[in-house]
Protein backbone atom coordinates (compact mmCIF):
# COMPACT_ATOMS: atom_id res chain seq x y z
CA UNK A 1 0.00 0.00 0.00
CA UNK A 2 1.04 3.11 -0.69
CA UNK A 3 2.18 6.36 1.31
CA UNK A 4 0.88 9.60 1.07
CA UNK A 5 4.62 10.32 0.35
CA UNK A 6 4.64 7.76 -2.82
CA UNK A 7 1.25 9.11 -4.20
CA UNK A 8 2.84 12.93 -3.77
CA UNK A 9 5.56 11.08 -6.07
CA UNK A 10 3.16 9.75 -8.40
CA UNK A 11 0.99 12.56 -8.78
CA UNK A 12 4.48 14.45 -9.70
CA UNK A 13 5.65 12.45 -12.13
CA UNK A 14 2.19 12.23 -14.03
CA UNK A 15 2.02 16.18 -13.70
CA UNK A 16 5.44 16.51 -15.17
CA UNK A 17 4.43 13.70 -18.12
CA UNK A 18 0.94 15.51 -18.72
CA UNK A 19 3.02 19.14 -19.23
CA UNK A 20 5.73 17.71 -21.11
CA UNK A 21 3.02 15.98 -23.73
CA UNK A 22 1.02 19.24 -23.87
CA UNK A 23 4.10 21.36 -24.79
CA UNK A 24 5.23 18.95 -27.48
CA UNK A 25 1.55 19.01 -28.92
CA UNK A 26 1.76 22.68 -28.88
CA UNK A 27 5.12 22.69 -30.15
CA UNK A 28 4.37 19.93 -33.51
CA UNK A 29 1.06 22.27 -34.12
CA UNK A 30 2.86 25.48 -33.93
CA UNK A 31 5.37 24.30 -36.62
CA UNK A 32 2.91 22.27 -38.78
CA UNK A 33 1.64 25.79 -40.22
CA UNK A 34 4.96 27.15 -40.87
CA UNK A 35 6.32 24.11 -42.63
CA UNK A 36 3.19 24.13 -44.83
CA UNK A 37 4.50 27.74 -45.48
CA UNK A 38 7.88 27.19 -45.53
CA UNK A 39 7.59 23.99 -47.90
CA UNK A 40 6.92 24.38 -51.32
CA UNK A 41 3.43 25.22 -52.74
CA UNK A 42 3.67 27.79 -55.68
CA UNK A 43 3.53 26.08 -59.28
CA UNK A 44 3.90 26.98 -63.21
CA UNK A 45 2.23 25.57 -65.51
CA UNK A 46 1.34 26.21 -69.25
CA UNK A 47 -2.14 26.17 -70.66
CA UNK A 48 -3.59 26.93 -74.26
CA UNK A 49 -7.34 27.13 -75.32
CA UNK A 50 -7.49 23.32 -76.77
CA UNK A 51 -4.97 20.58 -76.84
CA UNK A 52 -5.53 19.85 -80.79
CA UNK A 53 -4.50 21.72 -83.26
CA UNK A 54 -3.97 21.47 -87.06
CA UNK A 55 -1.14 21.94 -88.90
CA UNK A 56 -0.36 25.31 -90.08
CA UNK A 57 -2.66 26.57 -86.68
CA UNK A 58 -1.30 29.52 -84.88
CA UNK A 59 -2.05 29.29 -81.15
CA UNK A 60 -1.02 30.67 -77.66
CA UNK A 61 0.71 28.94 -74.70
CA UNK A 62 0.43 31.20 -71.60
CA UNK A 63 2.97 30.34 -68.09
CA UNK A 64 0.55 30.55 -65.54
CA UNK A 65 1.80 30.95 -61.97
CA UNK A 66 -0.01 29.96 -58.52
CA UNK A 67 1.90 30.98 -55.63
CA UNK A 68 -0.36 28.52 -53.27
CA UNK A 69 -0.36 31.53 -50.33
CA UNK A 70 2.96 32.28 -50.65
CA UNK A 71 3.74 36.07 -51.45
CA UNK A 72 6.75 35.58 -54.15
CA UNK A 73 9.09 38.24 -55.88
CA UNK A 74 10.30 36.70 -58.27
CA UNK A 75 10.31 33.44 -60.89
CA UNK A 76 12.46 32.42 -63.47
CA UNK A 77 11.97 28.79 -66.17
CA UNK A 78 13.32 27.51 -68.70
CA UNK A 79 10.80 25.40 -71.99
CA UNK A 80 11.79 22.87 -74.25
CA UNK A 81 9.50 22.41 -77.47
CA UNK A 82 10.06 20.21 -80.32
CA UNK A 83 11.15 22.03 -83.36
CA UNK A 84 10.21 19.92 -85.48
CA UNK A 85 6.19 19.82 -84.51
CA UNK A 86 6.48 23.65 -83.62
CA UNK A 87 8.01 27.10 -83.97
CA UNK A 88 7.82 29.55 -81.37
CA UNK A 89 6.20 33.18 -83.64
CA UNK A 90 6.86 35.60 -80.84
CA UNK A 91 6.74 36.03 -76.85
CA UNK A 92 5.42 38.58 -75.15
CA UNK A 93 5.40 39.38 -71.50
CA UNK A 94 2.10 42.09 -71.98
CA UNK A 95 -0.48 41.65 -69.43
CA UNK A 96 2.42 39.64 -66.78
CA UNK A 97 1.97 40.57 -62.93
CA UNK A 98 5.67 40.38 -63.38
CA UNK A 99 7.20 44.27 -63.95
CA UNK A 100 11.15 43.73 -63.85
CA UNK A 101 12.56 41.36 -65.40
CA UNK A 102 15.97 40.08 -65.07
CA UNK A 103 15.96 38.02 -68.67
CA UNK A 104 14.14 39.28 -70.96
CA UNK A 105 11.55 36.43 -72.46
CA UNK A 106 13.75 34.92 -75.55
CA UNK A 107 13.37 31.71 -77.66
CA UNK A 108 15.34 29.49 -80.11
CA UNK A 109 13.83 27.55 -82.72
CA UNK A 110 16.86 25.81 -83.63
CA UNK A 111 17.35 24.08 -79.93
CA UNK A 112 13.70 24.45 -79.00
CA UNK A 113 13.67 26.56 -76.11
CA UNK A 114 12.32 29.79 -74.56
CA UNK A 115 13.52 31.04 -71.19
CA UNK A 116 12.68 34.08 -68.97
CA UNK A 117 13.31 35.33 -65.18
CA UNK A 118 11.00 38.60 -63.94
CA UNK A 119 9.91 39.39 -60.38
CA UNK A 120 8.12 42.32 -59.05
CA UNK A 121 8.80 44.65 -55.93
CA UNK A 122 7.94 44.43 -52.48
CA UNK A 123 4.85 42.91 -51.19
CA UNK A 124 5.45 41.13 -54.57
CA UNK A 125 2.47 38.76 -55.38
CA UNK A 126 0.23 36.36 -54.15
CA UNK A 127 -2.62 34.54 -55.74
CA UNK A 128 -3.52 31.93 -58.36
CA UNK A 129 -4.00 32.28 -62.47
CA UNK A 130 -1.40 34.89 -62.87
CA UNK A 131 0.19 35.23 -66.53
CA UNK A 132 3.66 35.37 -66.17
CA UNK A 133 4.34 35.27 -70.49
CA UNK A 134 2.21 34.12 -73.80
CA UNK A 135 3.77 32.19 -76.33
CA UNK A 136 2.79 32.28 -79.95
CA UNK A 137 3.26 28.79 -81.33
CA UNK A 138 3.25 27.80 -85.00
CA UNK A 139 2.14 24.03 -85.28
CA UNK A 140 4.88 23.07 -88.40
CA UNK A 141 4.02 18.63 -88.33
CA UNK A 142 1.64 16.45 -87.58
CA UNK A 143 1.77 13.87 -84.45
CA UNK A 144 1.61 14.30 -80.28
CA UNK A 145 4.18 16.73 -78.58
CA UNK A 146 4.86 18.51 -75.66
CA UNK A 147 5.88 21.79 -74.02
CA UNK A 148 7.51 21.42 -70.60
CA UNK A 149 9.41 23.24 -68.17
CA UNK A 150 13.18 21.38 -68.35
CA UNK A 151 13.97 24.05 -64.88
CA UNK A 152 12.21 26.60 -62.82
CA UNK A 153 11.90 28.64 -59.27
CA UNK A 154 9.86 30.79 -57.06
CA UNK A 155 11.37 33.20 -54.47
CA UNK A 156 9.06 33.69 -51.83
CA UNK A 157 9.42 37.23 -50.70
CA UNK A 158 10.81 36.74 -47.51
CA UNK A 159 13.77 38.18 -47.52
CA UNK A 160 16.36 35.14 -48.27
CA UNK A 161 15.04 34.03 -51.74
CA UNK A 162 13.61 30.68 -50.66
CA UNK A 163 12.51 28.33 -53.58
CA UNK A 164 8.99 27.54 -53.21
CA UNK A 165 8.48 25.61 -56.25
CA UNK A 166 6.48 22.79 -55.83
CA UNK A 167 5.16 21.47 -59.47
CA UNK A 168 5.78 22.01 -63.05
CA UNK A 169 3.07 21.53 -65.20
CA UNK A 170 3.22 20.34 -69.32
CA UNK A 171 1.23 21.27 -72.05
CA UNK A 172 0.25 17.62 -74.49
CA UNK A 173 -0.82 18.47 -77.71
CA UNK A 174 -2.36 16.61 -80.67
CA UNK A 175 -1.23 18.26 -84.16
CA UNK A 176 -3.72 17.17 -86.56
CA UNK A 177 -3.01 16.81 -90.51
CA UNK A 178 -4.24 19.81 -92.16
CA UNK A 179 -7.19 18.65 -94.38
CA UNK A 180 -7.77 20.56 -98.11
CA UNK A 181 -9.84 23.11 -97.85
CA UNK A 182 -13.28 22.94 -100.12
CA UNK A 183 -13.29 24.41 -103.39
CA UNK A 184 -15.32 27.53 -103.71
CA UNK A 185 -17.57 26.36 -106.55
CA UNK A 186 -17.56 28.38 -109.43
CA UNK A 187 -20.81 29.53 -110.65
CA UNK A 188 -21.57 27.80 -114.42
CA UNK A 189 -22.46 29.67 -117.15
CA UNK A 190 -25.97 29.75 -116.96
CA UNK A 191 -27.91 28.80 -120.35
CA UNK A 192 -29.03 32.25 -121.81
CA UNK A 193 -32.12 32.74 -120.66
CA UNK A 194 -35.06 33.07 -123.36
CA UNK A 195 -36.11 37.06 -122.66
CA UNK A 196 -36.35 39.20 -125.16
CA UNK A 197 -36.51 43.14 -124.85
CA UNK A 198 -39.67 44.91 -126.34
CA UNK A 199 -39.24 45.98 -129.56
CA UNK A 200 -38.09 49.45 -130.08
CA UNK A 201 -36.81 49.30 -126.65
CA UNK A 202 -33.35 49.43 -124.52
CA UNK A 203 -32.94 46.39 -122.35
CA UNK A 204 -34.77 47.04 -118.82
CA UNK A 205 -32.12 46.83 -115.52
CA UNK A 206 -30.69 43.75 -115.18
CA UNK A 207 -32.07 41.63 -111.84
CA UNK A 208 -28.28 40.43 -110.10
CA UNK A 209 -28.48 37.98 -107.87
CA UNK A 210 -24.65 36.32 -106.05
CA UNK A 211 -23.80 32.81 -105.02
CA UNK A 212 -21.10 33.80 -102.68
CA UNK A 213 -23.49 36.62 -100.67
CA UNK A 214 -27.00 35.27 -101.80
CA UNK A 215 -28.85 37.79 -98.97
CA UNK A 216 -27.73 41.25 -99.65
CA UNK A 217 -29.08 42.26 -95.90
CA UNK A 218 -26.37 40.15 -94.50
CA UNK A 219 -22.53 40.55 -94.01
CA UNK A 220 -20.15 38.01 -95.15
CA UNK A 221 -16.24 37.81 -94.93
CA UNK A 222 -15.67 36.23 -97.97
CA UNK A 223 -13.83 39.05 -99.99
CA UNK A 224 -14.36 37.76 -103.69
CA UNK A 225 -18.07 37.92 -104.73
CA UNK A 226 -19.23 36.49 -107.52
CA UNK A 227 -22.78 37.55 -109.37
CA UNK A 228 -25.13 36.37 -112.27
CA UNK A 229 -27.83 37.87 -114.38
CA UNK A 230 -30.16 37.10 -116.92
CA UNK A 231 -28.82 38.08 -120.63
CA UNK A 232 -31.95 38.99 -123.04
CA UNK A 233 -31.80 37.74 -126.50
CA UNK A 234 -30.84 40.68 -128.03
CA UNK A 235 -28.36 41.80 -125.88
CA UNK A 236 -24.74 43.28 -127.53
CA UNK A 237 -22.83 44.48 -124.92
CA UNK A 238 -22.27 44.18 -121.07
CA UNK A 239 -20.53 46.52 -118.44
CA UNK A 240 -19.69 45.82 -114.90
CA UNK A 241 -18.47 47.72 -112.10
CA UNK A 242 -17.91 47.60 -107.97
CA UNK A 243 -17.74 50.63 -106.07
CA UNK A 244 -19.43 51.65 -102.46
CA UNK A 245 -21.76 54.05 -104.38
CA UNK A 246 -25.32 53.15 -104.35
CA UNK A 247 -26.06 54.67 -107.28
CA UNK A 248 -22.94 53.67 -109.39
CA UNK A 249 -22.69 53.74 -113.39
CA UNK A 250 -20.53 51.15 -115.09
CA UNK A 251 -20.49 53.50 -117.90
CA UNK A 252 -21.22 52.59 -121.96
CA UNK A 253 -17.90 50.66 -122.44
CA UNK A 254 -18.73 46.54 -122.95
CA UNK A 255 -16.73 44.13 -121.50
CA UNK A 256 -18.11 41.62 -123.36
CA UNK A 257 -21.01 39.66 -123.80
CA UNK A 258 -21.30 37.55 -120.48
CA UNK A 259 -23.57 37.17 -117.69
CA UNK A 260 -21.59 36.73 -114.84
CA UNK A 261 -18.99 38.23 -113.07
CA UNK A 262 -16.42 37.90 -110.25
CA UNK A 263 -14.58 40.79 -108.23
CA UNK A 264 -11.37 40.34 -109.76
CA UNK A 265 -9.47 41.70 -105.98
CA UNK A 266 -10.38 40.87 -103.10
CA UNK A 267 -12.54 44.08 -101.44
CA UNK A 268 -11.79 45.91 -98.42
CA UNK A 269 -14.23 45.74 -95.50
CA UNK A 270 -17.15 47.90 -95.69
CA UNK A 271 -20.59 48.17 -98.10
CA UNK A 272 -20.33 47.37 -101.54
CA UNK A 273 -22.18 47.39 -105.05
CA UNK A 274 -21.97 46.09 -107.92
CA UNK A 275 -23.69 47.40 -111.46
CA UNK A 276 -24.39 46.38 -114.61
CA UNK A 277 -25.72 47.44 -117.80
CA UNK A 278 -27.04 45.68 -121.01
CA UNK A 279 -26.82 46.99 -124.32
CA UNK A 280 -28.82 46.02 -127.46
CA UNK A 281 -28.74 47.55 -131.16
CA UNK A 282 -30.90 50.20 -130.17
CA UNK A 283 -28.47 51.53 -126.92
CA UNK A 284 -27.66 50.74 -123.51
CA UNK A 285 -30.44 50.22 -120.93
CA UNK A 286 -30.62 51.03 -117.12
CA UNK A 287 -28.33 49.95 -114.51
CA UNK A 288 -28.92 47.39 -112.37
CA UNK A 289 -27.08 47.08 -108.49
CA UNK A 290 -26.69 44.20 -105.90
CA UNK A 291 -25.87 45.15 -102.17
CA UNK A 292 -22.21 43.77 -100.89
CA UNK A 293 -21.48 44.02 -96.98
CA UNK A 294 -18.46 42.62 -96.15
CA UNK A 295 -16.73 42.17 -92.52
CA UNK A 296 -13.30 40.53 -92.26
CA UNK A 297 -12.41 42.06 -89.26
CA UNK A 298 -13.22 40.02 -85.28
CA UNK A 299 -14.92 41.36 -82.72
CA UNK A 300 -13.02 42.92 -79.77
CA UNK A 301 -13.53 41.57 -76.37
CA UNK A 302 -12.73 45.12 -74.54
CA UNK A 303 -12.87 43.42 -71.15
CA UNK A 304 -13.11 39.93 -69.80
CA UNK A 305 -12.21 39.21 -65.89
CA UNK A 306 -13.31 36.75 -62.75
CA UNK A 307 -15.81 39.01 -60.31
CA UNK A 308 -16.77 36.16 -57.83
CA UNK A 309 -14.47 33.54 -56.78
CA UNK A 310 -16.22 31.68 -54.42
CA UNK A 311 -14.83 28.11 -53.03
CA UNK A 312 -15.64 26.16 -55.68
CA UNK A 313 -17.87 28.79 -57.76
CA UNK A 314 -16.78 31.79 -60.73
CA UNK A 315 -18.52 33.93 -62.44
CA UNK A 316 -17.26 36.09 -65.37
CA UNK A 317 -17.90 39.39 -66.67
CA UNK A 318 -17.23 40.37 -70.82
CA UNK A 319 -17.86 43.10 -72.86
CA UNK A 320 -17.64 42.99 -77.08
CA UNK A 321 -17.42 45.31 -79.39
CA UNK A 322 -17.29 45.09 -83.29
CA UNK A 323 -17.09 48.39 -85.91
CA UNK A 324 -19.10 47.14 -88.63
CA UNK A 325 -21.12 44.11 -88.93
CA UNK A 326 -21.64 44.23 -84.70
CA UNK A 327 -21.28 40.85 -82.40
CA UNK A 328 -23.94 38.37 -82.90
CA UNK A 329 -23.51 35.83 -79.91
CA UNK A 330 -20.57 35.30 -77.57
CA UNK A 331 -19.54 31.39 -76.83
CA UNK A 332 -18.11 30.10 -73.79
CA UNK A 333 -14.91 27.39 -73.40
CA UNK A 334 -14.32 25.29 -70.40
CA UNK A 335 -10.73 23.49 -70.64
CA UNK A 336 -10.91 23.14 -74.40
CA UNK A 337 -14.92 22.05 -74.41
CA UNK A 338 -17.95 24.45 -75.29
CA UNK A 339 -19.99 25.24 -72.41
CA UNK A 340 -22.29 28.04 -73.83
CA UNK A 341 -22.96 29.50 -77.38
CA UNK A 342 -24.82 32.28 -76.43
CA UNK A 343 -23.34 33.84 -73.18
CA UNK A 344 -24.59 37.12 -71.60
CA UNK A 345 -22.64 38.99 -69.17
CA UNK A 346 -22.56 38.19 -66.05
CA UNK A 347 -21.66 34.36 -66.94
CA UNK A 348 -21.88 31.62 -63.89
CA UNK A 349 -19.36 28.92 -64.69
CA UNK A 350 -20.00 25.38 -63.27
CA UNK A 351 -18.44 24.00 -60.22
CA UNK A 352 -14.78 23.36 -61.09
CA UNK A 353 -12.16 21.13 -59.65
CA UNK A 354 -8.85 21.18 -58.50
CA UNK A 355 -6.26 22.55 -60.84
CA UNK A 356 -5.68 25.07 -63.83
CA UNK A 357 -8.08 25.95 -65.93
CA UNK A 358 -8.99 27.78 -68.90
CA UNK A 359 -11.98 30.19 -70.01
CA UNK A 360 -12.33 30.94 -73.66
CA UNK A 361 -14.47 33.94 -74.30
CA UNK A 362 -15.45 33.90 -77.83
CA UNK A 363 -16.67 36.90 -79.80
CA UNK A 364 -18.56 36.58 -83.06
CA UNK A 365 -19.83 38.75 -84.84
CA UNK A 366 -22.51 38.91 -87.80
CA UNK A 367 -20.37 38.17 -90.69
CA UNK A 368 -18.56 34.85 -88.89
CA UNK A 369 -15.48 36.24 -87.39
CA UNK A 370 -14.54 35.30 -84.47
CA UNK A 371 -12.32 36.71 -81.22
CA UNK A 372 -11.41 35.25 -78.46
CA UNK A 373 -9.66 36.30 -74.96
CA UNK A 374 -8.46 33.77 -72.58
CA UNK A 375 -8.48 33.75 -68.56
CA UNK A 376 -6.54 31.70 -66.41
CA UNK A 377 -7.77 30.61 -62.87
CA UNK A 378 -6.63 28.01 -60.27
CA UNK A 379 -8.52 25.89 -57.69
CA UNK A 380 -5.79 25.21 -55.02
CA UNK A 381 -8.28 24.20 -52.24
CA UNK A 382 -8.81 20.94 -52.23
CA UNK A 383 -5.63 19.91 -53.38
CA UNK A 384 -2.95 17.90 -51.64
CA UNK A 385 -0.35 20.07 -50.40
CA UNK A 386 2.90 19.38 -52.27
CA UNK A 387 5.84 19.17 -49.45
CA UNK A 388 9.69 18.63 -50.90
CA UNK A 389 12.16 17.46 -48.48
CA UNK A 390 14.99 20.13 -49.89
CA UNK A 391 12.32 23.14 -48.19
CA UNK A 392 11.14 21.30 -45.30
CA UNK A 393 14.35 19.60 -44.59
CA UNK A 394 14.69 22.18 -41.06
CA UNK A 395 11.20 21.03 -39.98
CA UNK A 396 11.67 17.12 -40.10
CA UNK A 397 15.08 17.93 -38.20
CA UNK A 398 13.12 19.53 -35.19
CA UNK A 399 10.24 16.61 -35.70
CA UNK A 400 13.28 13.68 -35.07
CA UNK A 401 14.34 15.94 -32.20
CA UNK A 402 11.23 16.44 -30.81
CA UNK A 403 10.58 12.86 -31.31
CA UNK A 404 14.08 11.84 -29.99
CA UNK A 405 13.30 13.79 -26.53
CA UNK A 406 9.61 12.14 -26.20
CA UNK A 407 11.56 8.88 -25.95
CA UNK A 408 14.22 10.17 -23.98
CA UNK A 409 11.73 11.35 -21.36
CA UNK A 410 9.39 8.05 -21.71
CA UNK A 411 12.73 6.00 -20.86
CA UNK A 412 13.27 8.45 -18.36
CA UNK A 413 10.34 8.02 -17.05
CA UNK A 414 9.96 3.96 -16.78
CA UNK A 415 13.59 3.86 -15.50
CA UNK A 416 12.39 6.42 -12.58
CA UNK A 417 9.06 4.02 -12.18
CA UNK A 418 11.52 1.48 -12.06
CA UNK A 419 13.76 2.70 -9.69
CA UNK A 420 10.92 4.42 -7.33
CA UNK A 421 9.62 0.74 -7.11
CA UNK A 422 12.39 -0.83 -6.23
CA UNK A 423 13.27 1.75 -3.48
CA UNK A 424 10.00 1.61 -2.40
CA UNK A 425 10.34 -2.22 -1.84
CA UNK A 426 13.12 -1.87 -0.08
CA UNK A 427 11.52 0.59 2.12
CA UNK A 428 8.84 -1.59 2.94
CA UNK A 429 11.06 -4.60 2.95
CA UNK A 430 13.48 -2.67 5.79
CA UNK A 431 9.96 -1.14 7.58
CA UNK A 432 9.10 -4.99 7.79
CA UNK A 433 12.71 -6.10 9.24
CA UNK A 434 12.56 -2.92 11.62
CA UNK A 435 9.33 -4.20 12.78
CA UNK A 436 10.22 -7.23 13.51
CA UNK A 437 13.26 -6.42 15.57
CA UNK A 438 11.03 -3.54 17.36
CA UNK A 439 8.38 -6.62 18.28
CA UNK A 440 11.78 -8.69 19.44
CA UNK A 441 12.88 -5.77 21.45
CA UNK A 442 9.73 -5.57 22.96
CA UNK A 443 9.44 -9.23 23.90
CA UNK A 444 12.95 -9.29 25.04
CA UNK A 445 12.30 -6.19 27.34
CA UNK A 446 9.46 -8.06 28.54
CA UNK A 447 10.85 -11.07 29.47
CA UNK A 448 14.10 -9.06 31.06
CA UNK A 449 11.00 -7.49 33.25
CA UNK A 450 9.27 -10.38 34.27
CA UNK A 451 12.83 -12.17 35.10
CA UNK A 452 13.63 -9.47 36.87
CA UNK A 453 10.62 -10.10 38.75
CA UNK A 454 11.06 -13.62 39.89
CA UNK A 455 14.21 -12.85 41.07
CA UNK A 456 12.53 -10.76 43.99
CA UNK A 457 10.54 -13.05 45.05
CA UNK A 458 12.93 -16.10 45.55
CA UNK A 459 15.58 -14.24 47.77
CA UNK A 460 15.86 -14.98 51.22
CA UNK A 461 14.59 -12.52 54.24
CA UNK A 462 17.57 -9.69 55.05
CA UNK A 463 18.69 -9.73 58.84
CA UNK A 464 17.64 -7.23 61.61
CA UNK A 465 20.35 -5.44 63.48
CA UNK A 466 19.34 -6.76 66.59
CA UNK A 467 20.07 -10.27 65.12
CA UNK A 468 23.61 -9.27 64.53
CA UNK A 469 24.82 -7.28 67.47
CA UNK A 470 26.43 -9.89 70.00
CA UNK A 471 24.76 -10.17 73.41
CA UNK A 472 26.42 -8.38 76.10
CA UNK A 473 29.00 -9.76 78.83
CA UNK A 474 28.03 -9.98 82.42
Amino acid sequence: MLTPIDTNMSNGLSKILLVYISLLFVFIGGLLPSMVKAAGTASLSLVSSKRTYTVGDNFTASVILSTGGVSINAASATITFDQSKLSVVSVARSGSVFTLWAEEPTFSNSQGIISFGGGLPTPGFSGSGATLIRVAFRAKAAGQTAVRFSSGTVLANDGKGTNVLAGLGSLELTIAAATAPPSTPIPAQPERAPTTTPAGEVPVAPVIVSRTHPDDSRWYKNTTPGFIWELPTDAKGVSVSTDQNLEGDPGTKSLGLFNFYTAKEPLKDGVWYAHVRLSNSRGWGATGHYKIAIDTSPPTITSAKIVSEAARARAIEFSTTDKLSSTDHVAIMLDGEEIATAASSPYTLPSLSAGNHVITITAVDKAGNKGAEDLYLSIIGAEPSVITVRNILPTILALLLAIILAVVFVVWYIHERHHRKVILTELAKTRKELKGMSQKLRALENKLKTNANNTNLNAPPAKTQSQNVPPAKP
